[in-house]
């Protein structure tokens, strides 16, 4: 236990949020270790106007990917991030923003994805679908989000006259 014990101490100590951006436990605990990328860490990397960051989700059917990405990133590149996960080519891919086809060449912020447009806590959807054969590509098709089950009755606010154990009585 004692190595749970020490990661969650690490995690207790790390801000959770700078700003506005909400930071993901991993990039918390690289932060606090100083990571080094390309000689400089992750929190200098964040000051030197690299591009801002935007949160992404990459949708086919019932498959969603989670992402994140620099502004300055381009189309190409993202499906490059697609490809090492579903295995499918950059060009057996097509990427779209609403019902609109991403040109490779675009960059994501060219293509109206910001860090206002695409947030931690809301991130912007990227439709995808694959090349069918040689000439065509499958309709983009994404399935809806299953709806949350109701909440259980413990968990649902009380009126503020009573307390729960009245609540029971009643």
């Amino acid at each position: 236990g004692g190595i749970l014990w020490k990661v969650a101490a690490v995690a207790k100590n790390v801000k959770v949020s700078q700003g506005k951006n909400t930071l993901s436990l991993m990039k918390m605990m690289r932060i606090e270790a100083g990571v080094v990328f390309g000689g400089k860490t992750i929190a200098q990397h964040g000051k030197s106007g690299l591009g801002q960051d935007v949160f992404l989700m990459i949708r086919r059917h019932k498959t969603t990917i989670f992402t994140d990405a620099k502004e300055s990133t381009t189309v190409y590149e993202l499906k490059r991030i697609v490809e090492g996960i579903l295995k499918r080519t950059p060009e057996d891919q097509r990427l779209y923003k609403d019902d609109q086809i991403l040109e490779d060449s675009k960059t994501l912020g060219d293509c109206g994805f910001t860090n206002q447009t695409a947030r931690p806590q809301a991130p912007a959807t990227v439709g995808l679908a694959f090349r069918i054969n040689d000439e065509m590509f499958e309709q983009l098709h994404i399935e809806a989000f299953s709806s949350p089950p109701e909440l259980p009755d413990v968990m649902k606010p009380q009126d503020s006259g009573s307390t729960a154990n009245e609540q029971a009585v009643q």
